[in-house]
């Protein structure tokens, strides 16, 4: 991932945004397990659990981009392998685009 033609400080920022992304989803994942595990429930137990208190906050209007989260997501969700890797793609895209387009090439 690292390109020689770009700035060490811009691939060294590139590289941390992959990092953080990587490591955020690793966090999330043993934090949701842990609080399944606590619970004593099974993660569609848990998730069942809350849902009174989900629909209390939509219905309130307070929370807008949560509303659209509950209302519009994908249905049925993605996997979290499938989470994983359309998040990953887009980090990708995204350093992608930040690095110089290649030049033209030369056939001599």
């Amino acid at each position: 991932m690292l390109d020689a033609f770009v700035a060490i400080d811009e691939n060294l920022g590139l590289v941390a945004i992959l990092i953080g992304y990587v490591e955020g989803t690793v966090r999330e994942e043993i934090s949701s397990a842990e609080e399944v595990r606590r619970s004593g429930l099974s993660e569609s137990e848990w998730m069942a659990r809350s849902r009174p208190y989900v629909d209390q906050l939509v219905q309130s209007g307070d929370y807008p981009i949560l509303t659209r989260i509950v209302m519009e997501a994908r249905q049925p969700h993605l996997s979290r392998d499938d989470q994983f890797r359309h998040g990953l793609q887009r980090v990708l895209d995204c350093i992608a685009a930040a690095l110089p387009s290649p030049g033209p090439t030369s056939h001599d």
